[in-house]
């Protein structure tokens, strides 16, 4: 009887044992499956992250651009990190709660992806985002220059990339372009109120040969910092052809202009001095005036290049630029 009772022990330590053997032996495939299938999930995520690390002020950096999941897995976005490579300086953000679905795109901007880092014009910022997963999420290489420092005072004017070793240092805002008609072919002999900009037309067109001011936002991006001011003889110049082929051009001024969007505007016409002066990264509105028929009348009806001649000295030395890609109609006739 005890060999039988003692067998009968040993068959039921055994059997635990074995059957612990095979519980464990189920957990560890089961944990090394899920590892697997982790590492199988983090390799598949693939975002593209088209966004640029941009200077607000002189204690906070905002990411802006998209991000947009090209993988088969949705992936949730937890982390912004922001680095200043200049001060070897980083700061980071959590809880973003993006969740991108397989083929979707969101658009970064404002409070979201604004981290407070110390910074000064010029420095070099960079940035990455840190998935759910753990997968490190770096700037893609073909978007662009990451390190631009816009100063976003005026965000509506932000959306310029560097163009300082492009196509020249002063950037030009197609949105913020804007006229006064005066219905007049005579020069305002003495100042005169414009009314607030909001009520100007907003439309890429003029009717000669009426007396127009027109008003552009202009930045300075220049790299080193330096001042542009802008003086006479700066001038907004169109060229164009007329019926039977000859050549013909009209010119508008640099003119002083004071006031803001709240109080109006008044133009001070017979100024001696015309001077704006650019500010690094700051847009600044700036004001042509005239009847654009010094040169003739162009073809009612038809659209031609615009071309602001923008001259005067970059700090201590002169600069000039041809700031292009501006087209306007031509409307009307002699008043």
């Amino acid at each position: 009887m005890g060999a039988v009772f003692a067998a009968l022990i040993m068959i039921s330590l055994i059997s635990t044992v074995f059957i612990w053997s095979l519980s464990e032996n189920t957990r560890y495939n089961n944990t090394v499956r899920q590892a697997n299938q982790a590492d199988s999930d983090r390799s598949a995520e693939k975002i593209v992250a088209n966004v640029t690390a941009r200077r607000l002020d002189e204690g906070n950096v905002s990411v802006n651009g998209t991000l947009q999941n090209e993988g088969p897995l949705s992936v949730q976005i937890m982390t912004l990190w922001v680095q200043n490579t200049n001060k070897a300086t980083y700061a980071h953000k959590d809880s973003l709660g993006i969740t991108l679905k397989s083929g979707s795109v969101t658009y970064l901007s404002g409070s979201t992806t604004t981290v407070s880092l110390a910074n000064s014009i010029g420095d070099n910022l960079d940035c990455w985002f840190i998935s759910g997963r753990g997968n490190i999420i770096h700037i893609n290489p073909l978007f662009g220059n990451p390190t631009i420092n816009i100063n976003y005072s005026y965000p509506e004017y932000s959306t310029y990339s560097n163009v300082s070793m492009g196509i020249g240092l002063i950037g030009f805002d197609f949105k913020g372009f804007a006229h006064y008609d005066t219905n007049s072919t005579s020069f305002p002999t003495t100042s005169r109120y414009l009314g607030n900009l909001s009520t100007w037309s907003r439309t890429y067109s003029y009717v000669q040969p009426c007396y127009t001011i027109f008003h552009v936002v202009l930045t300075n991006y220049d790299p080193s910092g330096q001042v542009m001011h802008i003086i006479l003889p700066a001038a907004i110049y169109i060229i164009g052809s007329h019926a039977g082929g000859t050549v013909k051009y009209n010119t508008w001024s640099l003119v002083n202009v004071t006031g803001s969007e709240t109080i109006g505007w008044t133009l001070n016409p017979g100024a001696s001095v015309v001077r704006y002066d650019l500010p690094p990264e700051t847009p600044i509105d700036v004001f042509f005036a005239g009847t654009g028929i010094d040169g003739g009348t162009l073809n009612a009806g038809s659209v031609y290049p615009m071309n602001i001649l923008v001259f005067g000295k970059l700090g201590t030395a002169d600069y000039g630029q041809n700031v292009p890609f501006v087209t306007v109609l031509v409307l009307g006739s002699q008043p």
